[in-house]
C-alpha cells in the first residue's frame, strides 16, 4: 500500500494554469483563471537522478607529486665581483662595478716662463676580476695612499652608508 502511494506521489505532475489577462499579462497557477482566458500548460517530469559510472577499482592509483624544492637543492647566490683596474700609467684601484674602458691620466706638472701646466693623456684601462673581500680590503687599507690611482678608489658617501648601501 505504501509503495502504491509512493509511486503515485512520484509520477503525479501538478497541473499549472497559464492566464492571460485583458491586458495581456501573463500568470501562472495552479487553478483555472476566472474570467481571463486559461490554458492548461503539462509539466514535464523531472528525470530521475543518475550518478555518474565509478571508476574501476582495479586503476592505479595516481603518481604521487614530486617533492618540493628545498634549501639545499636551490642555486647559490651570485657571487659579489668587485674589479681591479689598472691605467697603462700604472694607476691601480679597485670599484664594485666594472672598470671604464678609457680615463685621463695625469704624467705631472711642467713649469713655463707663464705658469705651471699640468700633462695629461688618455690611458686604457685592463680590468681584472677581484672577491669582494680583496677590493674591500685594498679600499679601505691604511697605505692605500700610497699607491698610484688610490683617488680612482669606489668609496661610499657616509649618507649611503647609513641607508645600508655599502658593499663592503
Amino acid at each position: 500500500m505504501i509503495a502504491l502511494i509512493t509511486a503515485i506521489a512520484l509520477t503525479a505532475t501538478p497541473t499549472v494554469y497559464k492566464c492571460t489577462g485583458a491586458d495581456g499579462a501573463i500568470a501562472f497557477q495552479s487553478q483555472p483563471c476566472p474570467g481571463a482566458k486559461s490554458e492548461r500548460v503539462e509539466l514535464r517530469p523531472e528525470p530521475a537522478y543518475t550518478p555518474p559510472p565509478q571508476p574501476p577499482a582495479a586503476q592505479a592509483a595516481p603518481a604521487p607529486a614530486p617533492p618540493a624544492p628545498t634549501l639545499a637543492s636551490a642555486p647559490p647566490p651570485p657571487r659579489a665581483v668587485s674589479y681591479r683596474c689598472e691605467a697603462e700609467n700604472g694607476e691601480v684601484w679597485y670599484r664594485h662595478s666594472p672598470c671604464p674602458i678609457r680615463v685621463t691620466a695625469t704624467h705631472g706638472t711642467v713649469y713655463r716662463p707663464g705658469g705651471a701646466a699640468t700633462v695629461t693623456s688618455r690611458a686604457f684601462v685592463q680590468q681584472t676580476e677581484v672577491t669582494r673581500t680583496e677590493a674591500c680590503r685594498e679600499i679601505s687599507a691604511i697605505d692605500r695612499r700610497d699607491r698610484p690611482g688610490s683617488t680612482r678608489d669606489e668609496t661610499v658617501t657616509p649618507y649611503d652608508k647609513r641607508a645600508g648601501r655599502d658593499p663592503c
